[in-house]
């Protein structure tokens, strides 16, 4: 893994009473293992089920700071600029498999929250102002913020998994099948292989249209999952924060603070296309 980051700033006094600042921040990420699925829950974890993460973040401001003594007046004001860009893709594009095991639990294959292929764009303009008029000093200001985030290309279709674990047929007159015999059909016994090639036999007669599967030599899954589709998700947020304040000393000893305070918060879909 290999991680850059790269910080500039520029403080400039235009005026005696304003002062400019201009700051870049840069943030490089090469990750070959990232988020390896079920890391986190113990038990065995194959290198397949990870991925390779190209990230890139990158963030622009720009603060004014204004000062008039005369008029005992501060404001402030800042533009800020990020944008995010960050390409996930997996190491193994078969389907998943997960074994509820006796050793534990058991991943390898594609990793289900991969691909990730996203862009974020953050705008953001503050502008705050303190005033002091007698006993008042005055604070108001207002904060715009706008998130457009656009997630690309989710292929839904390399989201299949496997789910293995015991498979128990005792209450039929059965065997009993360890997570392991269930998915590797070396390991299974000739008792467990002979019901197997019995129920091949008879699902195919039993049930119309049933597939004639070779049940003792083929992994046994209790369940498979499988996405389909192309799926694209473009959420927005508008953030909108504007506020007054008093601060307003009637005497000496005693400081009385009152304001006001508006957010508004907005989240908007602009579009989710062909996914399940």
């Amino acid at each position: 893994m290999g991680i850059t980051y790269l910080i500039t700033r520029m403080d400039l006094q235009t005026t005696a009473n304003n002062r400019l600042t201009l700051r870049y921040n840069g943030g490089f990420k090469y990750d070959g293992a990232f988020d390896t699925e079920g890391a986190t829950l113990g038990g065995l974890v194959s290198d397949t089920a990870s991925g390779i993460q190209q990230l890139s973040d990158n963030t622009l401001a720009l603060n004014n700071t204004y000062v008039n003594s005369n008029l005992n007046l501060v404001n402030e004001t800042r533009l800020l600029y990020s944008y995010r860009n960050q390409n996930v893709i997996a190491l193994d594009e078969n389907p998943s498999v997960r074994l509820t095991a006796s050793i534990g639990r058991i991943f390898f294959g594609h990793n289900q929250t991969i691909p990730q292929l996203s862009q974020t764009s953050v705008y953001q303009i503050v502008n705050n102002t303190s005033l002091l008029k007698g006993k008042h000093q005055f604070r108001f200001g207002i904060d715009l913020l706008f998130n457009d985030v656009n997630n690309l290309n989710i292929d839904l279709q390399k989201s299949g998994v496997a789910l293995f674990s015991e498979i128990d047929f005792t209450p039929n007159a059965g065997p009993f099948l360890s997570t392991e015999q269930a998915f590797d059909p070396l390991q299974r016994t000739s008792q467990q292989r002979a019901f197997l090639t019995f129920l091949s036999a008879f699902f195919p007669s039993s049930i119309p249209n049933f597939p004639s599967l070779p049940l003792a030599d083929i992994p046994l899954p209790i369940a498979f999952l499988q996405g389909f589709g192309n799926g694209q998700v473009k959420p927005q947020t508008q953030y909108i924060s504007t506020f007054f304040q008093d601060d307003f000393r009637l005497r000496p000893n005693l400081l009385i603070k009152a304001g006001l305070r508006y957010d508004f918060n907005n989240l908007s879909i602009k579009k989710f296309v062909n996914s399940i």
